[in-house]
Formats: C-alpha cells, structure tokens, sequence
C-alpha cells in the first residue's frame, strides 16, 4: 500500500506513506526517528504512533513530518531548532502536533540530517494552501525571509543541502535560493562554489533573492 518512500540521508533509515493515510518506518531509532514510542532500532518497518490520515511524508533519517488531512502537521524524531516545538527536549518518539502550524500542503522541507556542516541549523519550511512559504524553528535569517517570504503561487518546496531551497510554483517554475552569500576572492570560491551552484547561482551573487532556474520545461514536480 505505498504511495511516497522517503530515505535518510545515509543514514540506512527509510519511511513510507501507505495509502490508508498511516506510515512505517525501519532503520536506526537513536532518536525515536521511527515514531513508534520507543527509541529502539528495528530491521523491520514499524508503524508510526497516532497518525491514520496523513497525506504526505517527509523524513531525513533523524526526523520525520507528515501533513494531515486537515493541514495540520505532526512530527517526531530528533528536536533539531525545536522544530517540534517542545523546549529543550533532545526529541520525540512519537508524533507531536505543531502549533504554529496550520493550512499546510504537500511536502515539508527538514533540510539535512547531519548538524556537523553548520553552525546554524536551518528552520524547518512548508508551503500553505494560500501558495506562501511558512518556516519555522532552526535559525532564519531575516534578510532571506524578507524576500522568500513573498513569495506566491508556491506549491512545494524541497531541501537537502545546508541553507539552500528550491520552490515550485503552480505555473511550473523553478525558483532557488540560499542564505550563503558568496564573495569574491579565490578561498571564498573554494568553500562556496558548490553550495551556491547547486541553487543555480552565479558566482558572486550577494544576495538570497530566489532567482528562477532557466532551461527548464515547466515542472511538475520537485
């Protein structure tokens, strides 16, 4: 009954959304990652504490976040930023509600698994039925938020590498964008040239405006 896989980030862990709105997940459990109360691992899939209508499914290995029928979200796992909103907790291992959160659709965007590559953890995103980008926990950089947060139109956004994100919108553009801000200067070329090129960026560009990705037929998907 699988309708969306989600894989950790090297991390040996997977997630699936079934088609009855549940989810299982099988792999390491250090965090309680697979939301079934405990944090033992399991070579088998287990199924995801308290959650029976969810609609879409996003897990890095660490972390997990499904949006509901009623879009609302849950999610588990490690407390990276306190995206699950519960203090100082180290995690959850079980699903918990998201406040703040409301309206949500599609995919939400954990970014990466791994703290070890930043300083900063970056917040956690998601898109609303009004077609506007919502973050929250993590770090957000005001200057990036300023821009990205006017955003319309959007209708799923992704992430998997440090402070970048790509955004679709419901014409079939691509859009990406990343607070790193890239300088001139040979050793600044060595750190951030792939960081910035991987978000279509030229380089030098000082800014975190999202700029649209050219050469690409309208998307359908991200």
């Amino acid at each position: 009954q699988v309708v969306d896989l989600r894989l950790g980030d090297a991390l040996g862990d997977l997630c699936a959304l079934r088609s009855d709105g549940r989810i299982q997940c099988q792999g390491r459990n250090e965090y309680g990652q697979l939301g079934n109360g405990t944090v033992i691992d399991s070579s088998t899939p287990v199924f995801v504490e308290g959650i029976s209508n969810a609609v879409s499914l996003s897990f890095d290995g660490l972390r997990g976040c499904a949006v509901l029928e009623d879009g609302f979200a849950k999610c588990w796992g490690k407390n990276n930023g306190d995206f699950l909103e519960i203090g100082a907790a180290a995690y959850s291992d079980t699903p918990v509600y998201i406040a703040s959160q409301q309206n949500l659709v599609g995919n939400i965007a954990l970014g990466i698994a791994d703290e070890s590559v930043s300083e900063e953890i970056d917040p956690t995103c998601g898109v609303k039925a009004s077609g506007q980008i919502s973050c929250w926990g993590g770090t957000l950089n005001e200057h990036w938020w300023d821009e990205v947060s006017q955003l319309t139109n959007i209708v799923a956004i992704s992430s998997n590498s440090p402070h970048s994100w790509c955004f679709l919108d419901s014409f079939g553009g691509t859009r990406c964008s990343t607070t790193e801000r890239k300088f001139a200067g040979e050793d600044s070329r060595n750190q951030w040239q792939n960081r910035n090129d991987n978000v279509g960026r030229t380089d030098y560009y000082n800014s975190p405006m999202a700029v649209t990705i050219s050469g690409l037929p309208p998307v359908k998907k991200i």
